[in-house]
């Protein structure tokens, strides 16, 4: 699947700030990703549905309204682009099998250039951007999206699509760091709990966390150890 909707809805969504709620909606994409493989036929996701989107609306219960001013719109694109990359890496894992990762991730981003190049004729800038934005431009194409796409379906052949998406792991740690250090935005409450909610959503989803039901239905959690097959896919 070419990479022009996930990354639309995106950009959609980190022209509304605070940055932090972009990047901690964007990491509920391994939540989605797990339930797009449950759906499939994968038991990957049995006991994680719904952390994600708890966490999502705790992130950003403060402004989740749909008037001026309000994020429900941007929240909404966001979380249809992780829903494209869940569809995306399980559909990769189950019909591009053997498929070199250079051929997939190459054959993603023509497709995707293909698309959006009309596009961006149409809607091309007034004023001719400078060389400066040219090259953070490039740089953004070939290191965050050209390389990352090459490894990322690479994580997809070697360890499945459900721990390839758990890579956004990192996003909302960062994406809060970047926000402080150069937007001056402030890290809130919402945001720590949101991000921890999430995390806690992904980990049972990876087999990291357990959340068993006991006969009273009372629940608890409890760490299980990595199997070897665990270990083995971390290595790698």
């Amino acid at each position: 699947m070419p990479p022009v909707v996930p990354i639309a809805m995106r950009t959609v969504r980190l022209h509304h700030p605070p940055i932090e709620h972009a990047t901690s909606a964007g990491s509920v994409s391994d939540q989605a990703g797990q339930d797009v493989a449950h759906a499939g036929g994968d038991a990957g996701a049995e006991q994680a549905s719904g952390f994600g989107m708890v966490g999502v609306i705790i992130l950003v219960w403060p402004k989740i309204r749909f008037d001026e001013g309000g994020l429900g719109w941007p929240v909404l694109a966001c979380l249809a682009a992780t829903l494209s990359y869940g569809f995306a890496a399980n559909y990769t894992k189950r019909n591009l099998v053997g498929v070199d990762s250079l051929v997939t991730a190459t054959g993603s981003q023509a497709c995707a250039a293909l698309l959006v190049v009309p596009l961006a004729w149409w809607q091309w800038p007034t004023v001719n951007p400078s060389l400066e934005v040219w090259a953070a431009a490039a740089v953004l194409a070939i290191g965050c999206t050209g390389i990352a796409y090459i490894l990322f379906f690479r994580l997809i052949s070697s360890v499945g699509p459900a721990r390839a998406i758990a890579v956004t792991f990192l996003i909302p740690a960062f994406g809060m760091l970047w926000g402080v250090l150069f937007l001056a935005e402030t890290v809130t409450f919402n945001m720590l709990g949101g991000g921890a909610v999430i995390l806690l959503g992904i980990g049972i989803a990876n087999g990291l966390i357990r959340w068993p039901v006991g006969r009273g239905g009372g629940a608890g959690v409890r760490f299980s150890a990595l199997s070897n097959s665990n270990r083995k896919s971390l290595v790698a």
